[in-house]
């Protein structure tokens, strides 16, 4: 239970409202290897018809095969089985859809007894957003009576230390229960995914990927994995003395993404873009932050876009054309085992 948490214990009615909005598309799911437990977590009803057939999206963690190391396997269990808890109280087995390791994305469909509602989905802009703008992580608990669960937090700029470059955090207090779960804004929308993590962040996948991802597949039935070729983050975290090189020739520059590493062998390496080079502007498109370059990159699987880019040591922007690619088995994206808790 999120209660277990201090911080959780006696939340404020203007986050229980937040969370009640969102309440009725927050579903408890547990993962059975034959009889035997394997995982617990929780999921976003992300799509409901008018037959009652439902779509859940959530976190993989509940299908892995058990790990002996600290890396999570990127294999199924055996002889699975997945039991969906409804909001209305009602119990379902789920028909595993599509699994993705790279996102670490879950897809379970299965049909109510009673008209289910779909989760509100909002967008995250993270240029805009806040340190300290308030979050919360909904739960529903997996035994009965399935109590709903809210943990309040804070987002913060900070990404935990996971390949998967385009999670953000929040300081969201969640037990192993909520992995898969949904984070809301004050607004009762989703806005990301959360994954279970014993640190003092929270990461989450932002909805803005999360949509892309589901809409991709259902019209390619395929997954899509977009590679860059270099790692890099929004510019306003960039050390200050970076900052201060890139303003001296380029005062008006406030946004972009700073390069931190490039891959060897990329095309972004043989472009010849650089660590601590700026991104300001994609195909002519000014690049705010790195989820908003992402979501450009997504759409240009197989081409080549033009990064325009300034360099602390140039006076005029550089230009570069990158093609972006599907990542292949050895470039996907790593997670820590996650055991039950």
């Amino acid at each position: 239970m999120f209660t277990e948490r201090p911080d959780n214990a006696c939340c404020d009615f203007k986050t229980k409202q937040a969370g009640l909005k969102a309440s009725h598309s927050v579903v408890a799911l547990v993962s059975y290897t034959g009889d035997e437990l394997l995982s617990q977590g929780c999921g976003t009803i992300h799509e409901a018809d008018e037959q009652n057939n439902i779509t859940v999206i959530t976190s993989a963690n509940l299908i892995r095969r058990p790990s002996k190391n600290n890396i999570a396997e990127n294999s199924l269990a055996d002889d699975l089985k997945v039991v969906v808890h409804a909001p209305d109280y009602a119990s379902y087995e789920g028909n595993i859809c599509i699994y993705d390791y790279h996102y670490n994305l879950l897809v379970i469909t299965f049909k109510s007894d009673t008209p289910l509602q779909a989760a509100r989905l909002g967008t995250i802009d993270d240029f805009s957003k806040k340190v300290d703008d308030s979050v919360i992580a909904p739960g529903r608990y997996f035994t009965k009576p399935f109590d709903f669960m809210v943990a309040p937090g804070y987002f913060r700029h900070d990404r935990c230390d996971y390949d998967c470059k385009e999670l953000s955090g929040t300081t969201c207090d969640i037990t192993r229960c909520g992995d898969g779960g949904p984070l809301i804004n004050l607004c009762g929308e989703i806005i990301g995914i959360n994954f279970y993590h014993l640190d003092l962040l929270t990461p989450f996948l932002p909805i803005n990927v999360v949509k892309k991802w589901w809409k991709h597949y259902k019209l390619h039935r395929e997954l899509r994995h977009p590679y860059l070729g270099f790692d890099a983050t929004n510019f306003y975290v960039a050390d200050v003395n970076l900052i201060e090189r890139v303003i001296r020739n380029f005062p008006n520059i406030s946004q972009g993404v700073i390069v931190k590493t490039v891959m060897p062998e990329s095309s972004a390496h043989y472009a010849g873009l650089e660590q601590d080079d700026i991104i300001v502007r994609c195909d002519g498109k000014t690049v705010d932050s790195f989820l908003q370059l992402f979501e450009i990159a997504w759409e240009k699987v197989g081409k080549t876009v033009k990064l325009e880019v300034a360099r602390a040591q140039h006076h005029t922007l550089l230009s570069f054309g990158v093609t972006i690619v599907e990542a292949t088995p050895d470039k996907m994206n790593r997670w820590v085992r996650c055991d039950y808790w």
